[in-house]
């Protein structure tokens, strides 16, 4: 009997003789299960716009590694389908079941041009800076900086990664891009991209996704892969515009250098030199520091609340308990003093306003955020007086 065409959202666990013509949207990395299962997760969507995980187990990762690419679209015929668990899938509005692959599974390309997909590579001031975190975008840039070691992160899964950080740019803007590096490919293949000063790599980077992280980056997803030798015509272009301004890339390589690897010797800035910066050239990282005073502290501008020990999400849980945020998505949360405090501070070349966070406060107030919560909350409020009116402020980011 020839198998019926149906759409992803019409399959079930004891659906038999169907055929479903999909797209690849992901085709992520492998990797091994606690168990040292080697599976590899891929992606579907149909003509309808539905979106089903795959997935290969073991020997089935290499039968289907040139098989099965990438934005390519197939017909599947008879492949088994299984139910998938709510935290195995990609995004909560995927389909409850997953397609599996069998001796009796029958994948046929719709596409049948063999020739390698060309990656739309684009500028990264193109790059939207508000999206939706499920797509993802393919960059060519060149690479200043590489973070020396990865550094391990305990996800709010509770899984142990390694990030390590690049900076990248191209030609559309003088603002480098910083791209978070995950899991495997924060070890050899950054390493690989180490740069000397003054000598540069091009490099592609699929499948990256929008981060909120220091403003505006980039993270690699389970998709991406590092081209160390990206083609086509944009990378060539890239190539030539990298030749022609090699004296401005290498001062840009230096000066990220120097605020990521600060001298111990601290140099005071002025707010009116800091106001004269603009913000295209004003590197995410950079810290500036400014001798001020607060002419008039306003006490009643402390907030003092309680709030998750993680993210500082104000929190109705009562005080030391721990839970589940619903905010940053970390276990093992619990409810903390945090206390936020707003006021003017000058240096005789100008005035700026200025907010300060639980460890600033803590260092202006010379108390902990215990004390001055439970101080602002007491009847003995009226008797808290700021201990200090000058001090040396650690200025971050103040132009971006």
């Amino acid at each position: 009997m020839k198998p019926r065409s149906v759409y992803l959202d019409e399959l079930t666990n004891t659906s038999k003789n169907y055929k479903v013509k999909v797209k690849v949207l992901e085709k992520r990395r492998p990797r091994t299960s606690p168990g040292k299962v080697v599976y590899q997760t891929l992606l579907f969507e149909d003509d309808k716009g539905s979106k089903m995980r795959g997935a290969l187990f073991n020997d089935q990762v290499n039968m289907y590694e040139d098989a099965i690419k990438q934005n390519k679209i197939y017909e599947i015929t008879n492949a088994p389908i299984s139910p998938v668990k709510p935290e195995y899938k990609s995004n909560p509005a995927d389909l409850d079941y997953q397609i599996t692959f069998n001796h009796r599974t029958i994948l046929q390309p719709v596409d049948i041009d063999d020739a390698p997909a060309i990656i739309n590579y684009q500028t990264i001031a193109g790059l939207p800076r508000a999206t939706d975190y499920s797509e993802m975008f393919d960059i060519v840039g060149i690479v200043l900086f590489v973070e020396d070691h990865s550094r391990k992160i305990m996800t709010a899964k509770k899984r142990e990664c390694n990030v390590r950080e690049i900076m990248v740019i191209d030609h559309s803007t003088p603002q480098p891009l910083s791209i978070s590096v995950w899991d495997e490919l924060a070890e050899d293949d950054c390493t690989m991209l180490t740069p000397v000063l003054g000598q540069f790599k091009i490099v592609g980077l699929t499948a990256l996704r929008v981060s909120n992280y220091k403003g505006f980056s980039m993270t690699t997803s389970s998709s991406t892969i590092i081209i160390h030798s990206p083609i086509g015509e944009k990378a060539e272009a890239l190539s030539a515009w990298m030749t022609s301004h090699q004296i401005a890339l290498t001062q840009l390589q230096s000066k990220i250098y120097h605020i990521k690897m600060p001298m111990p010797i601290v140099k005071t800035t002025t707010i009116s030199a800091l106001r004269s910066k603009k913000a295209k050239l004003t590197l995410q990282d950079e810290k500036h520091w400014l001798e001020v005073v607060i002419p008039n502290a306003e006490l009643h501008k402390i907030n003092a609340y309680m709030g998750c020990s993680n993210c500082a999400k104000r929190s109705s849980i009562p005080p030391g308990s721990t839970y589940t945020c619903s905010t940053c998505s970390m276990s093992d949360c619990t409810t903390t003093p945090r206390i936020t405090f707003s006021c003017d501070i000058s240096d005789g070349t100008g005035t700026l306003p200025m907010t300060t966070f639980t460890s600033t406060a803590e260092q202006l107030f010379k108390m902990s955020a215990s004390d001055i919560y439970h101080m602002k909350h007491s009847r003995y409020k009226s008797y808290f007086e700021l201990p200090l009116s000058r001090f040396k402020l650690d200025q971050q980011n103040h132009c971006q």
